[in-house]
């Protein structure tokens, strides 16, 4: 749990703790949850040195503040998948925009979707079962009217990742 809590803190470090919106015990739980959703009151309680019903009543106030989004789970898909992560970067016609990212958002293999500055103004980050799926992907789904460049970065390895991105 330190370390995690360290993390938040080393985040937020510089910022004005008053312009927070959360104090120390707040980063403490968020800290705890990053590293395990499934942390149970008891355990963040005892960890923190406050009481359960306190862990209970401050997870319900952040989530209520929309401050934590949900709880889920980090699947390691390489290991279930051998999967094939890309960066794929699109340069989209502006009166298109909208109709393009509808259609990307719709993708099962698509994870993000992010508007970007520089030379293309779309980054799709994505994971295919193969090579294979990966080019019929940029073959076929991404030739629509509105696309007009596309570059595909493969993710050869990862030194580190967003805990929420899966591995």
């Amino acid at each position: 749990m330190k370390e995690k809590a360290q993390d938040l803190r080393q985040r937020w470090k510089g910022l004005d703790p008053d312009l927070l919106p959360v104090d120390d015990t707040d980063m403490g739980i968020l800290s705890m949850l990053v590293a395990n959703s499934r942390e149970t009151y008891s355990d963040m309680a005892s960890a923190l040195h406050i009481t359960e019903a306190t862990v209970r009543r401050r997870v319900r106030a952040l989530t209520d503040r929309g401050l934590i989004l949900g709880f889920t789970t980090r699947i390691n898909f390489a290991a279930i998948e051998n999967t094939v992560r890309a960066f794929i970067h699109l340069s989209v016609a502006p009166g298109r925009l909208k109709s393009v990212v509808e259609h990307l958002r719709a993708h099962q293999r698509i994870l993000e979707v992010n508007r970007v500055s520089g030379q293309r103004n779309i980054l799709v980050i994505a994971r295919f079962v193969s090579i294979a799926e990966l080019q019929d992907f940029v073959d076929d789904f991404l030739r629509i009217d509105g696309v007009t460049d596309t570059e595909v970065q493969i993710v050869m390895g990862s030194h580190k990742e967003a805990p929420w991105g899966g591995a």
